[in-house]
């Protein structure tokens, strides 16, 4: 009877142990089910984070974007892109979301804004063929791909290097890059029409224009300036740096009071020669309006002030001291120059390399897109047109609103022509740019001049700063969002309103997101070394990643 009921236990055991392993097994086969559906993106295109009147945004779509955004901060970033992303991702004590999450979020509400608001716009609707920005979404998405595989990357691979969703496929880019597409397009438009506008109103009344400006305290930067120039010398030689002349901050030294007194710290004629090549000048330099109560920027904009002013900064840093002499050329004023023009451009690179363009051969391809340009039209809207042809979607083509000569956005080359004696609207030039940093290396642009303003700088900026509030009162008012139809789902915005509940605003009037964002960059202004201060030309140095090589241009 003992032994029956021994038996009855273990059979009970064992079953009971067989049904454990099923049910172990069968989570097994649904996890790896889940991960494997999961890797081809199935879930991120069944769930959706935003939706408007007439589409939706999915988690993989948001991916994409999380994407564009990494690409952007690497390129202000550069090495320190990763240690900032941490810092980003990190989910709030009390929330579900990190703070990277809630930027993307806010950056795809105001897309959805634009996209909506352009198809409601018919005068815009007119202007445009909706399916270009299908053709371009497409080969956007087919030019990532193409320079991903180029390092070994597939478009999955690659974004869950970063930390992204893996299963993120060519048509979610696409589709969200159409968004984005027809987003910036729509703000240029805006831009332009309001542009317009805007010169008709102070073409119609000057002097109340010029009394708005003198009104507009908080701008002064976006209208006064001063020009200057710089002498900067560096040393660790105790017979210079001890000098009681060389003090920071010291308004009466001249330059010929810096030579002197560099060439005072060496006794050999050949020693002081060499010490006085080694200051570096900067000429044509100009300062927007400061109102700083410190430093050189407090005196360039003192109200006493007058042409060839000096000042000097002393600063030490690792045993070397360094001496910038600032000479001011021209006092406050207001930039009432009147030249400003629009470009069009599309750049053709060459390197050196196996693997890159040839510069014989980027040289062609501009030459014959130039050719081709000119066959078919004179116009902005004829070169975007063929830029944006499958034919020239790997190349970078962008336009330029109200370029000043003092920008030189696409290098001093582009700029000699852009502003040479008696360009007009329609000049159109091939033009060589060579890489500052890397020999061999450099870009031809095919430019463009498809504008030249006749209105002075400082009305410019006024209405170009008057558009820009406007626009982003519109951007962040609720009404934009109801009206339009814009919103998260409720599942993301719950998450939104968590995260934006445990991250109030602190004592100080910023957010722990904002605070967030002014920790990574103090530490990457900690950290920026010698060499990356020098110039700018070595700020922009080469830090060439999969990142950047992979950058679709909008």
């Amino acid at each position: 009877m003992g032994n029956v009921k021994t038996q009855k236990k273990k059979d009970r055991s064992l079953v009971a142990l067989t049904t454990s392993l099923i049910v172990i097994g069968v989570l097994i086969v649904l996890i790896l089910a889940y991960t494997i559906v999961n890797s081809f993106g199935v879930f991120g295109r069944m769930n959706y984070v935003a939706e408007s009147k007439n589409t939706k945004v999915t988690e993989n779509m948001m991916e994409y974007v999380k994407f564009q955004q990494i690409n952007a901060l690497s390129q202000y970033f550069g090495s320190y892109t990763s240690n900032y992303l941490q810092q980003l991702n990190k989910i709030p004590d009390g929330a579900s979301i990190s703070t990277f999450d809630v930027q993307v979020l806010n950056s795809i509400k105001t897309t959805l804004l634009y996209y909506e608001a352009a198809m409601a716009d018919a005068d815009y609707l007119k202007t445009v063929d909706l399916a270009d920005f299908d053709r371009q979404a497409e080969a956007a998405a087919d030019t990532l791909e193409k320079n991903l595989k180029k390092n070994g990357y597939s478009i999955s691979d690659y974004f869950y290097s970063w930390g992204l969703d893996k299963g993120v496929s060519k048509k979610d880019i696409s589709a969200m890059q159409k968004l984005s597409l027809i987003c910036n397009d729509y703000q240029e438009y805006l831009s332009d029409v309001r542009f317009a506008a805007g010169e008709k109103d102070y073409k119609n009344d000057m002097a109340g224009y010029l009394e708005k400006v003198e009104a507009d305290k908080d701008n002064k930067s976006k209208y006064y300036f001063a020009d200057y120039e710089t002498y900067v010398y560096k040393t660790s030689e105790e017979k210079i740096t001890k000098n009681e002349k060389l003090k920071d901050g010291n308004k009466e030294l001249t330059l010929d009071d810096l030579k002197e007194a560099i060439k005072a710290g060496f006794e050999k004629e050949t020693d002081q020669e060499a010490a006085l090549k080694a200051i570096t000048e900067k000429k044509d330099l100009t300062a927007a309006y400061s109102d700083s109560t410190s430093g050189y920027q407090k005196w360039m904009f003192e109200s006493d002030r007058k042409a060839d002013d000096t000042y000097l900064s002393v600063s030490t840093s690792s045993g070397t001291t360094t001496y910038t002499l600032y000479v001011l050329k021209k006092t406050c004023y207001l930039d009432a120059d009147v030249e400003m023009k629009d470009l069009y451009y599309i750049a053709f690179p060459y390197a050196s390399g196996s693997d890159s363009v040839s510069k014989e051969d980027a040289k062609k391809a501009a030459e014959e897109f130039l050719a081709a340009f000119k066959q078919n039209g004179t116009d902005g809207t004829a070169f975007e047109k063929l830029a944006k042809d499958d034919k020239y979607s790997a190349y970078s083509f962008s336009r330029i609103y109200r370029e000043k000569k003092k920008t030189e956005s696409l290098g001093k080359e582009v700029t000699k022509f852009v502003f040479g004696e008696e360009i007009k609207v329609g000049d159109v030039q091939v033009v060589e740019a060579p890489s500052t940093s890397s020999e061999g290396s450099g870009v031809y642009y095919v430019v463009l001049v498809s504008k030249v303003y006749d209105i002075p700088n400082w009305a410019a900026n006024y209405i170009i700063n008057g558009i820009s509030d406007d626009l982003t009162a519109w951007e962040k008012a609720d009404k934009s969002c109801t009206d339009l139809g814009v919103k998260l789902t409720d599942a993301y915005q719950k998450k939104v309103d968590k995260y934006n509940k445990v991250t109030e605003t602190t004592a100080s009037g910023t957010t722990k997101a904002e605070e967030t964002t002014k920790a990574a960059e103090t530490t990457k202004a900690a950290e920026t070394t010698k060499a990356e201060e020098t110039t700018k030309e070595d700020e922009t140095a080469e830090q060439t990643t999969v990142a950047e090589e992979t950058t679709v241009a909008d």
